[in-house]
């Protein structure tokens, strides 16, 4: 019976980890620290976050483009208004906005991707604005109603 109370570790008897066993442990598909460096040994890894400039600088990126967003959001409502009132006097929506309508969407996408961690891209102005191809509705330009 002794043989199988020594197979199963004690919580209260096990020894601290030292940088070779973290070494050791890195290989483990199933450790959630794998990769990690451990160069301060005793140290929460939360207080090695606070100290991370890249977080840091992700959380301005996320107030600026938190505030781009909300102008970028009131720019496409007033290009939706302004389509909607060229659409009941001429029947057609205007060609250029309908294009820079679908670019701010597309910007607006890439801002919520960002600020929410679902990508590493930047949007505008650190990387090109969006260009996308508008898809074809009865309100498009050139089209017959």
């Amino acid at each position: 019976m002794d043989e199988q109370q020594n197979n199963q570790p004690n919580p209260q008897t096990r020894k601290p980890e030292t940088a070779a066993g973290n070494e050791a442990r890195g290989s483990d598909p199933g450790n959630s620290n794998a990769g990690d460096s451990n160069d301060n040994a005793g140290v929460p890894r939360s207080s090695h976050n606070l100290r991370d400039g890249s977080l840091w600088r992700r959380g301005l990126y996320t107030l600026f483009f938190a505030i781009t967003y909300a102008v970028a959001e009131t720019l496409l409502v007033l290009i939706a208004v302004f389509q909607f009132f060229a659409g009941l006097i001429t029947g057609r929506v205007n060609g250029a906005l309908h294009r820079f309508g679908a670019n701010v969407a597309q910007y607006i996408y890439q801002i919520t991707q960002f600020v929410t961690f679902n990508s590493e891209v930047t949007p505008y102005p650190f990387a090109d604005w969006p260009s996308t191809d508008t898809g074809e509705t009865a309100w498009s330009p050139g089209a017959d109603n």
